[in-house]
């Protein structure tokens, strides 16, 4: 009983040890005093305020799965730390994974394929358009429908080209709809 939300009201008090190895929430004698229970009462609340806060963030740790909140980035001999919120979108190129930044900089990363990227990213905020590039959704400026079962995007300080293949483009939609 780690956190009992009991409050102990007797007239002996030699039960108080008892109370105390059991955690309680308070331990009254009587006759009581109204500010004592006040105050008795106000501190179970509290108690059971923070163990309910607890709770939820234990079920909302258990039931929503992490993202990391920075990249880390060989950047010649240094290493960089980028915040995923400032990616506009991961992109291949000459067999290499890069980065691009809502500061128009592009990094080289060291994961082996876009696949890997997207195991580790928050899929409401990023979306595979094609099979070369995965974009955020905070950073598309611009939509142009290029036929019917195509699109182009811009993003934000990107000059790269970002075509929405066939195969995604229903998926997309329903993307940026759930979003």
């Amino acid at each position: 009983m780690k956190n009992s939300f009991i409050i102990f009201v007797t007239s002996f008090d030699h039960y108080a040890i008892k109370a105390f190895k059991l955690n309680s929430s308070d331990y009254l004698l009587k006759p009581i005093e109204p500010s004592e229970l006040l105050g008795a009462i106000n501190k179970f609340k509290t108690q059971v305020v923070q163990a309910k806060q607890k709770v939820d963030a234990l079920r909302h740790s258990l039931l929503e799965p992490s993202y990391p909140k920075r990249l880390m980035i060989k950047f010649g001999m240094q290493i960089k730390m980028i915040l995923v919120e400032d990616v506009v979108c991961f992109y291949r190129e000459d067999r290499g994974l890069y980065i691009a930044t809502c500061e128009g900089k592009r990094y080289l990363l060291d994961e082996p394929s876009i696949d890997a990227i997207l195991k580790i990213i928050d899929p409401a905020k990023f979306f595979r358009v094609n099979r070369f590039q995965v974009i955020a959704i905070e950073y598309i400026e611009q939509m142009t429908q290029i036929s019917i079962s195509r699109l182009r995007l811009t993003l934000f300080n990107y000059q790269g080209e970002v075509i929405v293949s066939r195969e995604r483009v229903q998926a997309f939609k329903m993307w940026l709809g759930s979003n």
